[in-house]
């Protein structure tokens, strides 16, 4: 079974890394055919950096507030938002360099800080993305159906497409729970995967029971949702590229599909592809649209790498080991 897992593992680290080669490659070349469109990178003033810093600094605070709302409401610990902040931002710093590692670390750190079991972390972020990912589709539709309802995305209008990814993603663990239920008796693995789904499930839907709790999440992910938005619009207006609220709303969809589904470390060049090809449906353009992904995620990456130095991320870095050594014990 061991030498299963590491061959499985084996082809993910191959397959991860393939397609996020194959991915970057494509903007790599689109940008040596298309090098006129690099001088919107050259042309952002300090002025709109100034302003992407501010609103990626706000959705931090938002998601670290928002993570510590659902750890409190899952475990009952009571983490200090200053000392979780700087756990959230180490995360994410970790994450950068060695893909995955920031979830173990904050897990690790939880436990041993504040009591909060591996299992039960695992259960309220697992429900709390579900939920968020949910949430955030929700208001993309509503969005949507506000602002430009007659908005097409290709041959398809773009409402349909977003109420369709609603229904999924919200179906996903109702489905996933039936199916491992009939299969656990059949093999283990089943009837370990059914018991986590499970969890997973019966967290979320108790958590939706609890009106304050729920009145939290959304307020914030609306606030984060438009937070997003704005990124975007300055991003876009840097490159002097104007668009309309309704298509800034996919880009926001897009983003919280690719935090969902992890095709690629960090979805690197997934993301970029995924971008350009809105861009080219939506009329903008597919360089606008890689653009603005090159700078979103240059700008979001070196905040992330300041604020996880100044945290002590380095350092952090060199005792890797002990946490994951502390992970196994």
């Amino acid at each position: 079974m061991g030498y299963v897992t590491a061959k499985i593992k084996q082809y993910k680290f191959f397959f991860q890394w393939s397609l996020a080669a194959v991915c970057l490659c494509y903007v790599v070349l689109f940008f040596c055919k298309n090098r006129d469109s690099l001088k919107g990178v050259l042309s952002l003033n300090f002025i709109s950096i100034i302003y992407l810093v501010f609103f990626y600094i706000i959705v931090f605070i938002l998601q670290c507030y928002r993570y510590r709302v659902v750890i409190h409401k899952c475990s009952g610990a009571k983490v200090p938002f200053v000392g979780w902040f700087k756990i959230f931002m180490l995360g994410m710093f970790i994450s950068r360099i060695v893909p995955q590692t920031g979830s173990i670390y904050r897990a690790i750190r939880l436990k041993q800080d504040f009591g909060v079991s591996y299992t039960r972390y695992i259960s309220s972020y697992t429900s709390f993305v579900w939920l968020d990912t949910v949430l955030n589709l929700i208001i993309a539709l509503v969005v949507v159906l506000i602002l430009k309802p007659d908005l097409y995305i290709g041959n398809l209008k773009a409402y349909y497409v977003i109420f369709f990814l609603v229904v999924l993603v919200m179906v996903i663990p109702p489905v996933l729970n039936i199916l491992c239920a009939s299969w656990q008796s059949r093999a283990k693995y089943f009837r370990w995967l059914h018991s986590k789904i499970s969890e997973v499930f019966r967290v979320s839907v108790s958590n939706i029971s609890d009106v304050i709790y729920i009145s939290k999440i959304t307020l914030t992910g609306i606030l984060s949702f438009f937070n997003t938005m704005m990124i975007f619009y300055v991003c876009f207006g840097s490159i002097g590229v104007q668009v309309e609220l309704s298509i800034l709303t996919l880009f926001c969809v897009i983003l919280k599909l690719s935090n969902l589904v992890i095709l690629t470390p960090g979805n690197l060049g997934v993301r970029e592809v995924a971008y350009g090809i809105l861009g080219k449906l939506a009329n903008i353009g597919v360089a606008e649209a890689l653009l603005v992904s090159v700078i979103t995620r240059v700008v979001g990456t070196i905040l992330i790498f300041i604020l996880g130095a100044v945290f002590g991320g380095f350092s952090l870095l060199r005792k890797r080991d002990d946490y994951i050594l502390a992970e196994g014990r």
